[in-house]
């Protein structure tokens, strides 16, 4: 009877541990799905605010302003006012203007001008390149006046160029500045010359830094040669 006692005892307890680990396994289960998708759009909803964010520190727009130095397929190099040099990578839906005498009109790739005082605006890539969304140029610097001369050459000496102004009766001495770059174009593009590649009637445009006591007087760091004289400008009414 012991024996009997003892062991019904045991099934008992048994059988009680066995539904007490059942029911604390179910309640867990519970417990778990009922918590889990209440977690995932709270986590989901963090990485998509980061993931925006990331997008837009990388993506915040921006602008790149100075002189057009270089043309290439579809990148353009613009120097800053202070001698830096920017690259702008340029799409099929980037949009070209040039403001001349004030007024807007819409242009093509094709149209840009080297030297011209532009302003590109975009966002920047991860490799640190503007990529253009508008294109803008400008007939002469909204910011500074005088930092850019063009005229017809009269005379090629060892280190300086003198320049005319086509209309105005104004004359330029134009000296080559450190690391002074001059290019004209050529068959297949714009090729990289010397000064004494530079020929009398040649007409240039020059960009650089007016001399602070000699306005006449310029410190050129990008030159660019057309052959040839400018067109005799249309007269225009006072």
């Amino acid at each position: 009877m012991k024996n009997s006692k003892v062991k019904t005892q045991n099934f008992l307890l048994f059988s009680l541990t066995f539904a007490f680990c059942l029911l604390t396994f179910n309640f867990a289960v519970s417990a778990q799905e009922a918590t889990g998708p209440a977690e995932t759009p709270i986590t989901d909803s963090v990485r998509d605010k980061v993931r925006k964010t990331i997008e837009n520190l990388v993506r915040k727009p921006k602008a790149v302003v100075g002189n057009l130095t270089d043309i290439s397929d579809s990148t353009l190099q613009i120097e800053s006012k202070d001698a830096k040099t920017f690259m702008v990578a340029t799409t099929e839906d980037t949009v070209y203007l040039r403001i001349t005498n004030d007024k807007r009109s819409e242009i093509e790739f094709e149209d840009l001008v080297l030297l011209d005082f532009v302003i590109a605006m975009g966002h920047r890539n991860g490799n640190d390149v503007l990529e253009a969304v508008r294109v803008v140029t400008y007939d002469k610097s909204p910011i500074s006046v005088g930092s850019a001369i063009y005229g017809t050459v009269q005379e090629v000496g060892k280190t300086t160029l003198t320049v005319k102004h086509p209309k105005k009766n104004t004359t330029w001495t134009v000296k080559l500045a450190k690391k002074a770059t001059i290019t004209a174009k050529g068959e297949e593009g714009i090729d990289e010359i010397d000064l004494s590649d530079i020929e009398d009637g040649d007409s240039i445009i020059a960009a650089g830094s007016l001399d602070k006591d000699d306005e006449t007087i310029l410190s050129a760091r990008k030159i660019h040669v057309i052959p040839g004289n400018f067109p005799s400008p249309t007269p225009q009414a006072e």
